[in-house]
């Protein structure tokens, strides 16, 4: 969940810069690999904004991201579990490689991968059911570190006046997952034992489930970025981004 925050993010700032009219005498337009370049650079400097924060945008400092608290609700498949986290922590959300990154007017091809994201809970509560026969109940802490996170979505635009998400095509992959937790069932053996199951499962458990999990990521982004730009003018949106007169590419 906490990547998808910042990935939504991406997709506001990348949606301003596909609002710009295009001036198609621009050498620059009838070359596609400039324009993919272009849009690559602007992927990677995005990483400061998660660092800095952009107070026009609306966007807070995300690296670190810290979250007091957070209540949570699963309900699918038998399982039924609610609780709360408090105190979390994730560090390394800017620290991204773009690749691949193409642009088009009606299409955007985007590919992001975390190399390591380290995060921590101070504390958690959860209590609920997994089926009708499992119990499940703790308090505790998290500590979590994943490898290897990779996001690539083909992205398809409504343009117009304004520019819309029109559909997302996605796909997640994970490397590894080390997390620990504590104070399952108030038990550190079965705690641990937990632990061990989670971070040996979380790849495949992702790759097995990667429908169910993409749709909620690509509802997400396509809700939040299109409520964003809905009430916005196309040369707004650019100058939203501080980028007036950077780009050849704008035309009055």
């Amino acid at each position: 969940m906490k990547p998808t925050i910042a990935i939504l993010l991406l997709f506001v700032a990348l949606d301003v810069t596909l609002s710009i009219r295009v001036n198609v005498n621009d050498p620059s337009w009838r070359d596609p690999r400039s324009l993919h370049d272009q849009f690559k650079a602007f992927l990677e400097s995005f990483s400061e904004t998660l660092q800095t924060g952009n107070d026009t945008l609306g966007i807070p400092v995300l690296d670190p991201l810290d979250l007091k608290e957070q209540p949570f609700v699963l309900n699918e498949d038998g399982v039924e579990i609610s609780g709360e986290v408090q105190g979390v922590k994730v560090d390394g959300l800017s620290v991204y490689e773009v690749g691949p990154a193409k642009f088009g007017l009606t299409k955007l091809v985007v590919g992001l991968t975390w190399p390591k994201l380290a995060g921590t809970v101070d504390k958690y509560t959860v209590e609920g059911n997994i089926g009708d026969f499992v119990p499940v109940q703790g308090s505790g802490d998290i500590k979590f570190t994943a490898k290897g996170l990779r996001f690539e979505s083909t992205i398809y635009l409504k343009v117009g006046k304004n520019v819309q998400i029109r559909d997302m095509d996605t796909t997640l992959s994970l490397d590894s997952l080390d997390f620990v937790i504590n104070g399952l069932y108030n038990d550190e053996e079965v705690s641990s034992l937990i632990s061990t199951v989670i971070s040996d499962m979380a790849p495949e458990l992702l790759d097995g489930h990667q429908d169910e999990i993409t749709e909620v990521i690509n509802n997400l982004v396509m809700e939040k970025v299109n409520d964003f730009l809905f009430d916005k003018s196309l040369k707004d949106l650019y100058a939203l981004l501080g980028n007036k007169g950077r780009s050849s590419l704008l035309r009055d």
